[in-house]
């Protein structure tokens, strides 16, 4: 698979891609507005077959495995990246959601100075066809479905909070400035161990978010999830 048919086929068939094929997710850069959308330039690109690791000849594999007819059937593994790169799609417009510190000036990211009842959030609607955001490693994810459009953000617990104990609290606290009293849905660190990357995509039928966990930084997938709309359901 090409990484501009994995692009399209994200949008077309997001549960059969999201619960086989990794894709591995940067953060995006520059500015970004609180309370509105931020539409930034991605492209996907598979990932060397070349890299040290690289497990058969499939262009882009990286250890990614899905069921054949017969047997484990090799394929490939991608990034997400504002990079372009060999192999990779053209530019994919995506809704960016940016990482903000719990309570932390970390890498000059926005300090929540450990308040979450009054957040800003990152609006995901019109204007691109993908979300995106960094790779969570012990990050929470939150967010509340908008009049068709979902509205996000993206916590890393520094400093003085775990990962565990970050994620509790914006399940049971958690809320936008903008909707003080609608409790936020969330994906961290309750639901993965090691690694985990939030993805949305703008379907026919609206926007959809999944969650894919790993182990070895997404050469393969141990776990994926459609986390919205509605109930969290496996993939």
């Amino acid at each position: 698979m090409t990484a501009t048919a994995a692009a399209a086929r994200m949008l077309t068939h997001p549960d059969d891609f999201f619960k086989y094929y990794p894709v591995m997710m940067d953060g995006g850069t520059g500015v970004f507005v609180p309370n509105a959308s931020n539409v930034k330039t991605y492209y996907l690109a598979k990932k060397s077959p070349d890299t040290v690791g690289t497990v058969g000849n499939v262009v882009g594999h990286y250890g990614a495995t899905r069921p054949g007819i017969f047997s484990a059937r090799q394929i490939s593994s991608f990034r997400m990246s504002m990079q372009a790169a060999t192999n990779c799609s053209g530019q994919l417009q995506t809704h960016g959601v940016p990482m903000v510190n719990y309570d932390s000036n970390l890498d000059g990211k926005v300090n929540l100075h450990a308040t979450v009842t009054a957040m800003d959030h990152y609006v995901v609607g019109a204007g691109a066809h993908y979300m995106t955001t960094g790779l969570l490693t012990g990050c929470c994810f939150a967010w509340i479905e908008a009049g068709g459009a979902l509205w996000c953000v993206h916590v890393r617990p520094k400093d003085g909070i775990t990962g565990v104990q970050l994620h509790t609290l914006i399940a049971t606290q958690g809320r936008f400035a903008a909707r003080p009293h609608t409790p936020l849905s969330t994906f961290g660190r309750n639901d993965y161990t090691n690694y985990a990357n939030v993805i949305g995509v703008n379907t026919v039928t609206g926007w959809k978010l999944y969650a894919q966990t790993s182990s070895d930084q997404f050469r393969t997938i141990t776990g994926a999830w459609q986390i919205a709309p509605g109930a969290v359901r496996r993939l």
